[in-house]
């Protein structure tokens, strides 16, 4: 059991501590891209976005164990968070362009990304992990899992920091 618990606690400090990371790019790459008096609306749509994927994950919840769904979504989201890693660094399409413009989709799918992650991935881990361990173990090891998730913030926090 030590090494199951071991596993959920290092998975969940890199869930929170690249959540972090991601968030300190948020809104730095919607003022370059779209230009940040639009940060406004972002925020707004970014509700529905997430609620567009909650809906999803209900959609499929019914169809898919919460474990194999844990790890459809964490995949999903790693696909997206490369492609839009790759696109950032393009020269017309990324940060290298510092023109602003609304109609620029990468600064659109990378905050809509990261808020989506930040809302999603913490509750699908612990769909995850209540699956995934009987109750006896879960009282017993909760407790190392959310200490792991705040050394997770704190690292995550901390490397962002300038």
């Amino acid at each position: 059991e030590i090494y199951r618990i071991s596993w959920l606690s290092s998975l969940l400090c890199a869930i929170i501590g690249g959540f972090w990371l991601l968030d300190s790019l948020k809104d730095t790459v919607l003022a370059t891209t779209v230009g940040l008096e639009w940060q406004p609306k972002a925020k707004v749509a970014s509700v529905f976005v997430t609620l567009l994927v909650v809906a999803a994950y209900n959609a499929l919840v019914r169809r898919i164990s919460k474990p194999a769904l844990f790890y459809v979504f964490g995949g999903i989201y790693a696909g997206i968070f490369v492609i839009i890693g790759g696109l950032l660094a393009h020269k017309t399409i990324g940060l290298e362009n510092t023109e602003p413009d609304p109609r620029r989709f990468i600064g659109w799918l990378t905050y809509f990304a990261i808020e989506s992650y930040g809302s999603l991935m913490v509750a699908l881990f612990w769909a995850f992990t209540n699956a995934s361990v009987d109750a006896r173990t879960a009282e017993a090891s909760y407790g190392l899992v959310v200490a792991f998730a705040q050394l997770g913030a704190i690292g995550g926090g901390g490397a962002a920091a300038p």
